[in-house]
C-alpha cells in the first residue's frame, strides 16, 4: 500500500506537468507590432492616461508617417487573420534588408501569383522599414512589465486540460501544443493559427474588456474554444468545395450582418458557423448545458448566424449519436444544408 501511495505521489505531478506543459502562455514581438501598426489607424478608444495607452502613444509622430501609409495601402485588400498569419510564420522583426518572403509561405497565404508575391514582399520590405522608424523596440521594452502581469492573469485562469481534452474528442486530432499568445496593442479580439510543421494550435488574444483588460475568465475560456476551434475547423470545412458551391447562394440574406462582422464571403462565413456549432457542442459536453444554450442563442439571435441551430444539431447526429469523423460529420452537414436549401426552392 506504501508503495502504490509513493508511486500516486511520483507520477501524479508528472501527469499534471505534462497537461500544463502542453498549454503555453508567452508573448509575440511580431504580433504585437501587428496590433501597433493597427492601432495607428484604427485605435480602440482606450482612457489616453492609462499607462499602456501612454507607452503605445509614446511616439505620436508615427501615426503620419509615409512609411505606415504605403503600409496600409499595400495591405488594404488583406484581412486581419492574413496579416496575424503573415507576422507568425515571419522571422521575428527587424529583418535583413535582403529578405524575401518565402514560396512556401507566399503559397500559404494564398499569395500565388507573380504580382501578388512582389506586392506582399514589398509590403514586408515596408513592415520592416516601419519597425525601425516607429522606435517599436523601445515601445516593447517599456512594455515589459505590463506582458509580464498580463501573462500571469492568463496562466492563472487558463482553461483546464478537459477543454483541450473535449476538443480533442470532438474533433478528432490532437496538437502536441497548445499556444496563447496576448496581444496588448490591439482591440479586443481572437485569431486562431494552425501550424503544422510544429503540431502547434496557436490562439492570438487580444484584450477582453477596453483598457487592456484581460481578467474575464468567462470570456477568456469562450474565446479559447473559439480561436482554438480555427486550428480544428477551417480545413476540413475548405476541403467540401463541391458543397460550398452548391450552398454559397445561403450567403445572400446573412451578407450584410456577416460583412460587418467581418465576413464577406460564403466560405469565412461558413466556418463561422462550424467553428460556433463546435463552442455550444463542447460546452454542453463540458457539462456546461447553460452556458451552451446561451452561446446558440446569442449567436443565432444576436450576430445572425441563422444556419446554426441546423448545423449544431446535424453534427450533434452525425459525429456524436452515430459516431462518425468530425470530416465525415462536416460534409453531412453541409449536404443537409443543400438539401434544405432544396426543399425550399421547391
Amino acid at each position: 500500500m506504501r508503495i502504490t501511495i509513493i508511486l500516486l505521489i511520483i507520477i501524479l505531478p508528472t501527469q499534471v506537468f505534462s497537461q500544463n506543459n502542453k498549454i503555453t502562455i508567452n508573448t509575440n514581438k511580431n504580433i504585437e507590432f501587428l496590433g501597433y501598426i493597427i492601432e495607428q489607424g484604427d485605435p480602440m478608444g482606450n482612457e489616453k492616461s492609462h499607462p499602456i495607452s501612454v507607452i503605445i502613444n509614446k511616439y505620436p509622430e508615427n501615426k503620419n508617417s509615409e512609411t505606415l501609409l504605403k503600409l496600409f495601402n499595400l495591405a488594404s485588400d488583406i484581412n486581419y487573420s492574413t496579416l496575424t498569419y503573415l507576422m507568425y510564420f515571419l522571422p521575428e522583426l527587424p529583418l535583413a534588408k535582403d529578405y524575401s518572403v518565402s514560396l512556401e509561405l507566399a503559397s500559404y497565404l494564398g499569395f500565388n501569383s507573380e504580382t501578388e508575391k512582389k506586392n506582399l514582399n514589398q509590403m514586408v520590405s515596408e513592415l520592416n522599414n516601419y519597425y525601425h522608424e516607429s522606435n517599436f523596440d523601445t515601445i516593447w521594452n517599456e512594455l515589459r512589465p505590463y506582458r509580464k502581469n498580463i501573462t500571469s492573469i492568463l496562466h492563472e485562469n487558463r482553461p483546464e486540460s478537459k477543454v483541450f481534452d473535449q476538443m480533442e474528442m470532438f474533433y478528432q486530432y490532437k496538437y502536441d501544443h497548445y499556444s496563447i499568445q496576448p496581444i496588448i496593442t490591439l482591440w479586443p479580439c481572437g485569431f486562431g493559427i494552425r501550424d503544422l510543421e510544429n503540431k502547434r494550435a496557436v490562439f492570438v488574444m487580444g484584450p477582453l474588456n477596453i483598457n487592456y483588460d484581460f481578467t474575464d475568465q468567462e470570456a477568456y475560456i469562450n474565446l479559447a474554444i473559439h480561436e482554438f476551434g480555427h486550428s480544428f475547423v477551417n480545413h476540413v470545412v475548405l476541403k467540401n468545395e463541391n458543397l460550398l458551391n452548391k450552398t454559397k447562394k445561403l450567403f445572400a440574406p446573412i451578407k450584410e450582418d456577416m460583412t460587418r462582422q467581418g465576413y464577406s464571403d460564403w466560405k469565412t462565413c461558413i466556418i463561422e458557423h462550424f467553428v460556433r456549432a463546435g463552442e455550444v457542442i463542447i460546452r454542453d459536453l463540458m457539462g456546461d448545458k447553460k452556458q451552451s444554450e446561451a452561446l446558440l442563442k446569442s449567436y443565432t439571435e444576436d450576430k445572425k448566424y441563422i444556419f446554426l441551430p441546423s448545423i449544431v444539431q446535424s453534427l450533434k447526429a452525425y459525429r456524436l449519436d452515430k459516431n462518425l469523423s468530425y470530416e465525415a460529420a462536416v460534409t453531412a452537414s453541409l449536404s443537409d444544408l443543400s438539401e434544405e436549401m432544396k426543399i425550399e426552392n421547391e
